[in-house]
């Protein structure tokens, strides 16, 4: 961090030294997370942000640093949440949905913000269920499922009929749920399987029978 501080200071119109900094404080938000310093993961995440925030308004339109920023908002988002803080968090998907659309539109087959943008939908699809937001939950988590990549759709199917079973449409969050993961079953390694979803769609399903 040191040195692309300092070649950001020294340098400042070679703007790629900025993006390498935000790289590197997500990086460090990361090692900080897996040791569970929770308020220095979320200071490194904003130091990150923040200067993403100052790179893509100084250069608008580079799909990586948009990426880059939305990918670290979407961190945010989900650190925020795990500490109680729906209403920021919801901020943070929403300016990262925000980026991603943009970069779509303006280069629909982008690789980095297709591959990006379901997780996106889908966490903000839960955080909004969490809330109440019903109708918008699943709005999110359809178009999630619609984007999803081939080898995820069954993973984010389960996560969508959870979200649907908050609705009070039990058919159709026991339809979604089981057809999936009979699926899952199918072409997965068990030890493959997300085992907090497996056993919150299998309680799910028994619920509703």
């Amino acid at each position: 961090i040191q040195i692309f501080e300092t070649l950001e200071r020294d340098q400042p119109s070679v703007l790629s030294f900025a993006d390498d900094l935000a790289n590197a404080y997500r990086e460090l938000a990361r090692c900080e997370s897996l040791a569970r310093r929770t308020d220095a993961t979320l200071n490194a995440l904003r130091t990150a942000i923040e200067i993403w925030d100052r790179l893509v308004t100084r250069a608008p339109g580079n799909s990586m640093w948009e990426s880059n920023f939305a990918q670290a908002l979407h961190y945010l988002g989900e650190t925020t949440w795990q500490q109680g803080g729906s209403d920021s968090a919801l901020l943070h998907y929403d300016r990262s949905v925000e980026l991603l659309d943009a970069i779509l539109r303006r280069e629909p087959q982008s690789h980095n913000a297709n591959a990006f943008i379901p997780s996106v939908l889908l966490d903000r699809g839960k955080l909004l269920a969490s809330m109440g937001r019903f109708d918008e939950a699943v709005t999110d988590c359809d178009r999630a499922v619609q984007l999803a990549p081939e080898d995820r759709l069954d993973f984010f199917r389960v996560d969508r009929g959870l979200v649907i079973a908050l609705t009070g449409e039990y058919a159709r969050a026991v339809s979604e749920v089981r057809e999936s993961l009979e699926h899952l079953t199918a072409r997965c390694d068990p030890r493959r399987l997300r085992a907090h979803n497996v056993v919150g769609a299998r309680a799910c399903a028994h619920a509703a029978a």
